[in-house]
């Protein structure tokens, strides 16, 4: 009886209840969106930081996305520098851990990347705590000091009041710096994004946590070579053309060399010069992440004592690599884990523009299909087979995979017969056929995506052809314009498009539907021609780079006679060997893009803007 008269008095600590979750929402309006403002628009621009800001209530939703990036010159200065802060980034994520629970519970999510310009830093949730949230991050990454105390015991009551109502966040590095990407109620995202950025720049791990996630990295980077050809290969590809990016050979030499006193002088000296760009969209006015933006290069500055802004100079924005027209470029690397070998075939269509992005978009919707049908099923020369545009940095092309048992040089062979058989079959197409493919591209370039999130990242051969009848063709036509008008169904999505134009620096958030009416105005005379001038054998500016990861556990079957099949194609096409164009082995990769001249990055119309910010 003493016992449960005791327990009546007394109070039991195992029976408490949680502590008050603050990350939990409670205005759930809808703010009223700007007037005639169907995109994002600089908002506001600075040496220290610019804004993108689009009022965005379509989707019915009180949550907005907040994605920023935080630049620095050392962010992708060698290998050591992208390793050093790649392993800040997952400390800081380990730490962080039972710190954004509260806030991962409600849907207030974040990414956090180390990317090649700096640390970008995505957000999604309720808009009312996102500015907390956010807050809450950097003060954390900027104030965070080493210390044998473990810091994620610290971080764990900050981070699982937000986890609880789903407002969670992403922490990543890239090759651009550290990316963060927050998500949830727009009530509670400031608070989840104060607290974010605030320890983010008070970063700075401890020896346990350093020496864990520095194993965890090294092994990450040994287990590429576990992946899948096809993978491999498309990392291959952007290494050939990229003007800068670090292998993972090289990035695990850095990291087997990094140590804690190391990671610590590399944060003192990230954000010693700095400048954040941010695209906030969704149920938010301008005014708010205005102010929001403001307060958190103001946060940083304290924070980080001495600190300026970053010159013209030191601002990181890579281009990429011409291709050379007078041969065919051939990049060769094996595998040991796999038994199959992958080849991907990158035809390079020049200076990325919106009449080209238009072409190539209904070309490679009209290449779709056939590729699949004849190459994994009638040929099977793979399992993996398929076809995509390719966009980066300035310029664009047409990439086909094949991966598969057989010999990636004589697969060569058998995808050039296949371009060449695409001229007949987009001859023979008729008009509805082609106005079917392009309604179906412009519906995927328009569909509205199905989360905000996505919507957001949306702003950051010769004989077929021309048998195809003129219904064909219109059938492809509309079949395009359908897919590229399509509206992505989540406010994600259709933020993760717009961010795609921040990050390249183009910032044409309206860029699908500008295609999709040049799309709609095609004929088949000027998609031939387009083929003709870059997609064919003996086009005049053809740029060709093969990338062939072999299997070092397969030579492939005795059926695959390469020279038999460059033989054939000869025939096919009515040429010669000797009239074919020669292949470039690369060996040397630095000194091969030595030699090759840059594209251009896209052309903007930032420059307007700016004025009418001023």
């Amino acid at each position: 009886m003493a016992s449960c008269e005791r327990a009546m008095i007394e109070r039991n600590e195992d029976l408490a209840l949680p502590p008050r979750n603050e990350y939990i929402p409670t205005d759930f309006s809808l703010k009223i969106p700007e007037p005639k403002v169907n995109y994002p628009h600089l908002s506001h621009n600075d040496e220290w930081s610019r804004l993108w800001h689009f009022t965005d209530t379509s989707y019915g939703l009180p949550k907005c996305t907040i994605y920023l990036w935080i630049s620095s010159p050392v962010s992708y200065r060698t290998p050591a520098d992208f390793a050093y802060m790649d392993l800040m980034v997952e400390c800081f994520k380990d730490a962080m851990s039972a710190k954004v629970y509260d806030a991962a519970l409600i849907n207030l999510n974040y990414q956090l990347q180390a990317k090649a310009h700096g640390l970008e830093l995505k957000l999604e949730g309720f808009n009312e705590k996102v500015p907390l949230f956010l807050n809450m991050l950097l003060t954390s990454l900027v104030q965070f000091q080493p210390s044998e105390s473990i810091f994620k015991d610290a971080m764990s009551a900050k981070v699982y009041d937000a986890a609880l109502i789903n407002l969670n966040y992403q922490l990543q590095p890239k090759a651009h710096g550290l990316e963060l990407k927050l998500e949830g109620f727009n009530e509670k995202v400031p608070l989840f994004l104060n607290m974010l950025l605030t320890s983010l720049v008070q970063f700075q791990p401890s020896e346990n946590i350093f020496k864990v996630q520095q194993e965890q990295y090294a092994r990450r980077l040994r287990n590429f070579f576990l992946e899948q050809p096809f993978k491999q290969a498309v990392f291959y590809l952007k290494l050939v053309l990229a003007e800068k990016k670090w292998s993972n050979e090289e990035l695990l030499i850095a990291t087997n060399g990094a140590s804690l006193v190391g990671l610590n002088e590399y944060i003192a000296v990230f954000f010693k010069s700095f400048h954040t760009e941010a695209l906030v969209h969704g149920n938010i006015d301008e005014q708010t992440s205005g102010s929001l933006i403001k307060s958190l290069v103001e946060k940083i500055k304290m924070e980080r004592t001495g600190c300026k802004p970053i010159e013209k100079k030191e601002s990181l924005q890579f281009k990429e690599h011409q291709l050379p027209t007078d041969s065919t470029t051939l990049y060769r690397r094996t595998q040991k884990t796999h038994i199959n070998s992958t080849l991907l075939t990158f035809l390079q269509v020049g200076q990325r523009s919106n009449r080209g992005g238009a072409l190539l978009s209904l070309l490679s919707q009209i290449f779709q299909e056939p590729s699949f049908d004849i190459l994994r099923t009638k040929e099977q020369l793979g399992y993996i087979v398929f076809c995509s545009c390719r966009r980066e940095c300035g310029n664009h092309g047409l990439r086909l995979i094949v991966q598969g048992l057989k010999d990636p040089k004589f697969v060569i062979w058998r995808i050039e017969n296949f371009i060449h058989h695409m001229k007949e079959v987009m001859e023979k197409m008729s008009d509805e056929e082609l106005r079917s493919h392009m309604e179906s591209v412009a519906t995927k370039r328009l569909e509205k995506p199905k989360k905000l999130k996505l919507l957001t990242d949306k702003y950051w051969k010769e004989e077929v052809m021309e048998k195809m009848s003129d219904e064909e063709l219109r059938s492809h036509m509309e079949s395009v314009a359908t897919k590229r008008l399509e509206k992505p169904k989540k406010l994600k999505l259709l933020t993760d498009k717009y961010w795609k134009e921040v990050t390249d620096r183009s910032y044409q958030f309206n860029r699908d539907e500008v295609e999709v009416e040049i799309i709609r105005k095609l004929s088949k005379t000027e998609l031939i021609e387009f083929y003709n001038q870059w997609v064919c054998h003996n086009a005049t500016g053809r740029k060709v780079l093969h990338v062939v990861v072999r299997s070092e556990l397969c030579d492939g079957p005795p059926e695959c006679d390469i020279d038999a099949e460059m033989k054939k194609f000869c025939t096919t096409v009515g040429t010669t060997l000797r009239e074919l164009r020669g292949i470039n082995c690369v060996h040397n990769l630095s000194e091969f893009k030595m030699r090759l001249p840059l594209y251009n990055l896209d052309k903007s119309d930032i420059e307007a803007q700016l004025i009418a910010v001023k």
